[in-house]
């Protein structure tokens, strides 16, 4: 197919990486408070970054060749599920989650939203930031 014939996709909701591939997750700068998950569309051939600013914890996990995208969802305060803070927040148990009050405290007073890419295959990601962006690449 040459590129003149490709269909433009939508990438500004979560449906539109369905099928996509992570190709790269870079951190900004030393601090890692800011990323971008690099994803590149098998139909349309365009890269975009999904950039996380401000992130306070992030877990990435089974980067392979060919990290396909199921699906992108975003949570907040209080629709966030609860195994998913256990591991991006590396705890073991609900109740020990349960009991700190000053981290859930920060989450919820600071609008934290908690990303979590999909894998249907290879990558999963997890983080919580303060804000997220999709621009194209």
């Amino acid at each position: 197919m040459s590129s003149s014939s490709k269909t433009r996709c939508d990438h500004s909701e979560s449906e539109g990486f369905h099928d996509c591939y992570i190709i790269g997750v870079v951190s900004e700068d030393m601090t890692g408070h800011t990323a971008k998950i690099i994803v590149q569309c098998d139909l349309c051939g365009a890269q975009v970054e999904i950039v996380m600013h401000e992130i306070y914890r992030m877990s990435v996990e089974e980067f392979w060749e060919g990290n396909i995208i199921y699906e992108v969802n975003q949570y907040v305060w209080p629709d966030m599920p609860l195994e998913m803070l256990m591991v991006v927040l590396h705890m073991k148990d609900p109740e020990t989650l349960k009991r700190n009050e000053v981290m859930l405290d920060k989450i919820r007073d600071e609008n934290m939203i908690l990303l979590h890419v999909v894998p249907v295959y290879g990558c999963e990601i997890l983080a919580l930031c303060k804000s997220i962006a999709v621009q194209s690449r």
